[in-house]
Order: structure tokens, then sequence, then C-alpha cells
């Protein structure tokens, strides 16, 4: 169990590095007069090609083993929050942050993948349902800590500052992956015979089960992503600040937390 709480950590601190950059290149954009419509597009490439290739991620993970994935995972979070401060709007204009969404959606989900199929892999029929449950309270934990620091980042100090602070989170989760990366399987499905035939991914709404646990991930994915774009875009409308703006996302993870 305990490597399975190293993994829980580092996946928590490159998803709070993730969650933080989500909040502040909304914000970002609203501060620079870009309408909620933009915001909209924003939160949407953050998950349009994770959606793409989630799949085909999940092959590539069980053929290769985790450490590529991860270590290219919280390269990809990281220079997706370095592109702000290098490349800043006064100079570059909006598309910096569009390739920050890109970047930041792509890597996280390998490290999801990563990450899930690791916990499985390293637990057994006893204690599995106990590690996946450490892994949603550290995806509270980093879900409800994110937005809080970037508001008093930015509100204390600047947008900059603030992908700053995210950009630490991800250095601080790729450093714990690095420490135990020697001690992860190669691969997870070695041992099983190479299927070589072609699957589509609607095969997986055949089974009714799945399918069910699909759906319903598919609901709390948008509830989280309309409260994502709701909150920024009315909070700035009423002219809460940013600290506001962060706890008010932040209650949504307490509230699973609790």
């Amino acid at each position: 169990m305990t490597k399975i709480l190293k993994i829980v950590a580092f996946m928590a601190l490159l998803h709070c590095g993730f969650t933080s950059s989500r909040v502040i290149s909304t914000l970002y954009a609203l501060n620079y007069g870009q309408p909620a419509w933009m915001v909209g597009v924003i939160l949407s490439t953050y998950a349009a090609i994770p959606a793409l290739i989630s799949i085909h991620v999940g092959k590539f993970i069980d053929k290769i083993g985790v450490r590529i994935p991860i270590t290219v995972s919280f390269l990809m979070i990281s220079a997706a929050c370095l592109m702000p401060i290098l490349f800043p709007y006064e100079k570059f204009g909006f598309w910096p942050i569009i390739v920050t969404s890109l970047l930041a959606g792509t890597g996280f989900v390998f490290t999801l993948i990563s990450g899930q199929g690791l916990i499985g892999h390293l637990s057994n029929n006893k204690n599995r349902a106990t590690a996946f449950t450490y892994q949603s309270i550290a995806f509270s934990i980093s879900g409800s800590t994110g937005p809080v620091v970037a508001g008093y980042l930015i509100d204390h100090g600047s947008y900059y500052w603030a992908f700053g602070g995210a950009l630490t989170f991800a250095l601080l989760g790729g450093g714990i992956f690095l420490l135990q990366a020697r001690g992860l399987p190669a691969a997870f499905n070695k041992s099983q015979a190479k299927d070589k035939r072609h699957h589509s991914a609607f095969e997986l709404f055949k089974d009714v089960k799945v399918k069910n646990v699909l759906l319903a991930s598919a609901f709390v994915s948008m509830a989280w992503d309309l409260q994502a774009f709701m909150i920024p875009v009315y909070g700035t409308e009423i002219g809460l600040d940013a600290v506001a703006i962060g706890w008010l996302l932040s209650t949504f993870s307490i509230c699973t937390f609790a």
C-alpha cells in the first residue's frame, strides 16, 4: 500500500497543476476582456485531444508501461504552465493560452490512465477499493487546493506568479514519480497473449455494466466542467476577486472529499 500511496501523491500533485492551470487560464482570459464563449473554448480544448486519444493512450501504456507516458505527462503539464510566462498576452496575444490548454489536457490524460492502471495493477481484490478511494480523496484535496492557491497568487502577485505556482505543483509531482520510477512495472500485459484483432471504442457500449459506468462518468464530468465554466464567468461579472472565485470552485472538490 505504501507504493500505491506514493503513486496517489504524484498523481494528486500533477492534478493540482492541471486544475490550477484551468482556473488561471479562464480568469486570465476574462481579465483581458475575452468573451464567455472563449472561456468555453479554453475549457473544451482541455478535453478535446484526450477525448480523441484516451483509448489509444491506454493501449500504448499496456504495451510499454508507465515510465515514459508519465514522464511525457509532467513535461507537457510543465510546458503548459510555462507558456503564458514565456509568451505573455501583452506581446503574443491569446494563442499561448490555447496551447496551454491543449498541452495540459493532453498531458494529464497520460497521468490519469497510467496512475489508475498502476493502482489496479499493484492492488489486489482485498485492498483495490481502498486504493481507489485514496485516489479519490487525493484528487478532492488537490482539486480544492489548486483553485485556492491560484486565486491567492493572482490577487497578491500576478497571473504569471499563479502559472509559476501551477508549474511548481507539476514539478513536485514529476519529482516524486522519478524517485520511484525504477520500481514500477515495465508493462501491464506482458504475460497475456497478444490480441491482434482491431477493436472499436463503441464495443464498450455493448457491455451494459460498462455502458452504465461510462454514462455516469459522463454526467459527473459534465457537472464538473459546467461549474468550472460558470463560476469564473459569473463571478467576474458580479465583481468577485480571484480568491473568492478560487474558494467557490474549491467547494466542489471539498464536498467530494466529504
